[in-house]
């Protein structure tokens, strides 16, 4: 009788807990100021051999006007190298224009969300996405935007931005997004 009941409990159990689904992570709300410098300890990713120091920014605005218009800001998606955060220099050089529209418009915050392709696991790709978020935030924290104003999420491979399983589709979604 007991090992019926126990097969019983068991099978109850499995039922119960069902297949894993894929849920996207949700963005985060900021946490206040106390609790800040303890919440992150390991956002501090670094790229040996790349440094802010001696870039000017100067030619970066915009020569008709002088400054951005804030009601079109766009910001360029920043891609990656498969299985990598290294920042490339079109990247860094891209960054760099984004970092002008935060400095010219000091009330703007944004989110910077890490993306993957569909290669490796589930939880691989969220933490691959947060290194690259973080790669982001940290070189524009470089280039003098606050950090408090960046917010990092990763959904990793959740939010494809093109749906092929070719190479030139997986490049697309390996992605960082300024939103």
């Amino acid at each position: 009788m007991n090992k019926y009941l126990f097969i019983a409990a068991v099978f109850l159990c499995f039922s119960l807990t069902g297949c894993a689904t894929k849920i996207a992570p949700q963005a985060t709300t900021a946490l206040p100021a106390a609790e800040k410098s303890t919440a992150r300890t390991d956002e501090t990713i670094t790229q040996s051999g790349y440094s802010a120091a001696g870039v000017d920014g100067s030619q970066i605005t915009d020569r008709r006007t002088g400054a951005y218009d804030a009601s079109n800001l766009t910001m360029e998606p920043v891609y990656f190298d498969f299985d990598s955060f290294l920042l490339s220099e079109s990247s860094r050089t891209s960054l760099v224009n984004t970092s002008q529209i935060f400095l010219q418009n000091r009330g703007l915050k944004a989110i910077v969300a890490g993306h993957c392709d569909d290669r490796g696991s589930e939880m691989y790709n969220i933490a691959l996405g947060e290194k690259r978020a973080l790669s982001v935030k940290n070189y524009l924290a470089t280039l003098g935007v606050e950090p408090d104003r960046l917010e990092v999420v990763s959904y990793g491979e959740e939010k494809p931005a093109a749906s092929g399983l070719d190479e030139t589709s997986r490049a697309l979604n390996r992605r960082v997004e300024l939103m």
